[in-house]
């Protein structure tokens, strides 16, 4: 009995261990699922075909601003402008077409006397206001349509431009309606057109001329009617001798063809005009800085161009263009242009009278107009 069951344990034993040894073979040659934990590979993905090509380093392609300019100006007066075109010409060029320029000649974006009002709308980006066209929202400004002062055009030029770059005063005036001043332009000097000779300011007295301040203040103080019409109305004016006289440029002269009808020129100083340059602020944040920068440089460079625009090569010009067409000119006497400057001076204290009763810096800012423009008559080309 004894012998019976060991044989059975034995036996028993034999197939727990057969068993157990195919359970190890079995386990061996099967994988094994990986752990649902695991980490995740640190291996470099090897890059396909797809894959998006890498980023590059170069920079877009910068955005063109288009600036909306609003030179003022009626229809038939471009060349009054001086040293306009030549101003978009070099921003467009400078800037590599960064920045692009529409020039609304003719009054066909904004009316000259309401430019302002343009610039702080935002109809137009710049503007080339004239200093007597908004006197009651620039008082200051009319500084550059005093006449007088000097009978050296480059220097009151380059005079004017810095008195308004560094005169906070005047810059204030702009900045109030959302402007920036960039550049200085000077207008060219009024003469006398006539429809008989006038060989002296004693031939003016009660003759009836169109002019607008200061020719008409000047004429005035010699005995003249100054008529208020425009220069679209002063052709007319002449033909049916409703005026006399007219105090224009020369330019203009050309430009609305009174020559047709006057045939005489007196080249009296009656006056010119200084004129700013001015960018809507909210425009000029939309340049790069490079940009901006550009146009800032620029600015004095412009003033010297917008000179030669206006003296240098409009004025000739223009008179060739008069002679072509049969006027005369003629030169008035060393009295008559000490007289019209001693007339001037006068206007140009009352001027500084009148904005000092105003609370505003008149007499400081005349008398630093004044100062610079002694300074630049000492370097002035014109000096002999």
């Amino acid at each position: 009995m004894k012998i019976k069951r060991l044989s059975i344990l034995l036996f028993s034993l034999c197939l727990v261990l057969v068993f157990a040894s195919l359970s190890i073979m079995i386990g061996c040659s099967t994988t094994p699922n990986a752990p649902a934990t695991s980490a995740p590979s640190t291996t470099p993905v090897a890059a396909t075909t797809s894959a998006a090509p890498p980023a590059t380093t170069s920079a877009a392609p910068a955005k063109t601003v288009v600036l909306k300019l609003a030179p003022g100006g009626l229809p038939n007066a471009e060349s009054l402008f001086s040293g306009i075109p030549e101003w978009i010409e070099e921003i467009e060029k400078r800037t590599e077409g960064r920045v692009k320029i529409e020039a609304y000649y003719g009054e066909t974006l904004a009316k000259g006397r309401e430019n302002v009002d343009a610039l702080e709308s935002g109809l137009a980006d710049v503007i080339f206001p004239a200093p007597h066209h908004q006197p009651g929202k620039l008082p200051l400004y009319t500084l550059g349509n005093v006449p007088g002062l000097t009978n050296d055009y480059w220097a009151k030029a380059m005079a004017w431009y810095e008195l308004m770059s560094t005169e906070k005063a005047i810059q204030d005036e702009f900045a109030k309606y959302g402007g920036r001043i960039i550049g200085g332009a000077y207008y060219p000097p009024v003469h006398l057109i006539s429809l008989t000779p006038i060989n002296s300011l004693n031939e003016v007295n009660g003759q009836k001329v169109a002019a607008m301040y200061p020719s008409s203040d000047l004429l005035a103080k010699f005995g003249a009617a100054p008529l208020s019409i425009t220069p679209a109305e002063q052709y007319e004016a002449l033909l049916r001798k409703t005026a006399a006289l007219n105090a224009s440029p020369v330019v203009a002269v050309v430009d609305f063809k009174l020559y047709e009808v006057a045939k005489y020129c007196t080249t009296f100083n009656l006056g010119d005009r200084n004129h700013a340059l001015v960018i809507r602020e909210d425009a000029f944040a939309k340049l790069s800085p490079a940009d901006q920068k550009i146009i800032l440089d620029f600015a004095p460079e412009y003033t010297r161009i917008a000179y030669d625009a206006a003296i240098v090569d409009s004025e000739p010009r223009g008179t060739d263009i008069l002679k072509a067409n049969g006027v005369t000119f003629i030169t008035p006497s060393d009295e008559d242009s000490v007289k019209l400057m001693a007339v001037a001076e006068e206007l140009a204290a009352a001027w500084a009278a009148e904005m000092d009763g105003k609370g505003l810096p008149g007499t400081v800012l005349m008398n630093r107009y004044k100062e610079l423009i002694k300074q630049y008559e000492a370097k002035s080309p014109l000096k002999k």
